[in-house]
């Protein structure tokens, strides 16, 4: 007799533990996902907007899209300031490899 004893785990996918996590995220992501929910010219508190995204189904990819906003800026100005410090083809090198990067991360 073969007895599995791999633990099994399982995730809250409620809306008041999604509601919990995004409280707990970072400021910066907060208020980008802040300023997209009220692209409707409505404004609401982040109270609010929070509370209506952890019920929404397309969270998830919510975030993501906050996130990869600040970290493409970061890289854009990064690849500015190469440019002043390092020089043209250097500064051209390094950014292309870091657009292959970037577009690889976002086909996953």
């Amino acid at each position: 007799m073969i007895v599995d004893i791999t633990p099994k785990f399982q995730q809250d996918g409620s809306s008041a533990t999604t509601l919990h996590h995004l409280n707990l995220l970072p400021k910066t992501v907060q208020h980008n996902l802040l300023v997209k929910w009220n692209k409707d010219g409505r404004h609401r508190d982040i109270e609010e907007v929070l509370e209506s995204l952890a019920h929404d189904p397309e969270c998830s990819d919510m975030v993501k899209k906050a996130i990869q906003d600040i970290t493409s800026w970061s890289s854009i100005t990064q690849s500015i300031k190469g440019i002043l410090t390092a020089g043209v083809i250097k500064s051209i090198k390094y950014s292309s490899r870091k657009v292959k990067k970037m577009l690889t991360s976002m086909k996953k």
